[in-house]
């Protein structure tokens, strides 16, 4: 018979085992699970805290921050300093969609090097994208998001508190950097093996005017053209001087007006690196004619309106490799998602939102189901000392 604090002790090392996907915590809880050899109830037991402590870590919010003040820096402490600070940003973030993250990219290896579609690949894409925006721009401390999460509360939460996304991927051994321009912000993730450039999307209203200057610049929507022209000398000399001139696989991935720009910057790239087809998730049209058109692994929500616009009849073209999320569900026809938008009009934009598209994809490969606003519930408000 165990004692109780063996089987908390258990409980723990399972839940840390399942939110990291270290296999030397899974070979560690096996040899203790032997020597404390627990009855059938006490096994039960365990796994009700086990579900007890996931659903703790990802449905509460995170409030408060309590700190021993002698592992903090001499000096003033604010909550953005000590967010920045690796063993703490490694804390807060385990029991996220990045604590799963390293995992996840060295479980996949070197398929990493092969552009066949991987709902995988997918799922790390989407998590890069719903990471780029954490990171807010001064322009966007001034001005008001666009609804981009499902309630105020992030809003309010963020335009005060600098969440530096490049410290935080770095505690996790992801090097990153960032690239802004009037309306968009690219994340540039060094992953080892491989180079991630996500692209985020819609952030303030005035990103919508890109989307409404549908005219067309040779094969491409006007708009996300001269983003994606505009953006490749910075993106290309960054890549340059951080990563050599090396033949690394290069994925761009990106969401909403994001994933547009995502794809036609993959077309449009001219360095040495080996290009992979991108993943993008809730992106409008952007080309004309197919084979442009479908140059990209798409993602889209059956009642997501955004993937229909612009209109066909303005000579944009759907991409053929499109799938819904769940997979094997029928997209909807542009009027029926448009039907879904008005009926649900208070919460329509749910249907559009990257952690809408996160949340299903990482239920397709994991059994650690992470809310959509599990970032919200990570970040603590205030830090007590």
């Amino acid at each position: 018979m165990a004692s109780l604090s063996e089987l908390e002790a258990l409980a723990a090392l399972y839940v840390r085992y399942k939110a990291s996907g270290d296999e030397s915590l899974s070979e560690l809880y096996y040899i203790n699970l032997r020597q404390a050899q627990p009855s059938q109830d006490e096994r039960d037991y365990i796994d009700r805290r086990v579900e007890e402590l996931i659903s703790r870590s990802t449905s509460y919010p995170r409030t408060a921050l309590i700190l021993n003040r002698s592992l903090l820096p001499p000096g003033e402490v604010d909550v953005d300093s000590v967010l920045a600070l690796p063993a703490v940003a490694r804390d807060l973030f385990e029991y996220t969609p990045l604590g799963r993250m390293n995992s996840l990219v060295s479980t996949i290896g070197e398929e990493w090097s092969r552009d066949p579609r991987d709902l995988r690949k997918a799922y790390v894409c989407a998590v890069c994208c719903e990471l780029a925006y954490l990171h807010v721009t001064e322009k966007e401390r001034v001005a008001p998001r666009f609804r981009l999460f499902k309630d105020s509360l992030i809003n309010a939460h963020l335009r005060h508190r600098h969440v530096d996304i490049r410290s935080v991927l770095g505690a996790f051994e992801f090097e990153a950097y960032t690239i802004a321009t009037p309306y968009f912000v690219y994340l540039i993730m060094n992953m080892r093996r491989f180079i991630l450039v996500a692209v985020r999307g819609t952030a303030t209203r005035a990103d919508w005017w890109i989307n409404a200057n549908v005219g067309l610049s040779g094969p491409f929507h006007r708009g996300f053209d001269h983003e994606a022209r505009a953006v490749r000398p910075k993106l290309e000399a960054l890549i340059a001087e951080k990563f050599g001139r090396r033949a690394l696989p290069l994925y761009f991935t990106g969401h909403s007006l994001g994933g547009a720009v995502a794809a036609i910057s993959a077309l449009q790239w001219s360095g040495p690196e080996a290009m992979m087809t991108p993943y993008t998730f809730g992106a409008p049209r952007f080309a004309r004619g197919r084979r442009h058109a479908s140059s990209s692994y798409a993602y889209v929500l059956p009642s997501d309106l955004v993937p229909h616009a612009p209109p066909r009849f303005l000579r944009f073209a759907d991409n053929r490799l499109c799938e819904t999320i769940p997979p094997n569900q029928e997209p909807k026809s542009g009027l029926s998602a448009l039907r879904s938008w008005i009926v649900h009009r208070r919460h329509a934009l749910d249907f559009h939102l990257i952690e809408y598209y996160r949340r299903p994809l990482g239920r397709e490969i994991f059994d650690v189901d992470f809310l959509e606003d599990i970032y919200i519930r990570t970040l603590p408000q205030t830090i007590s000392l």
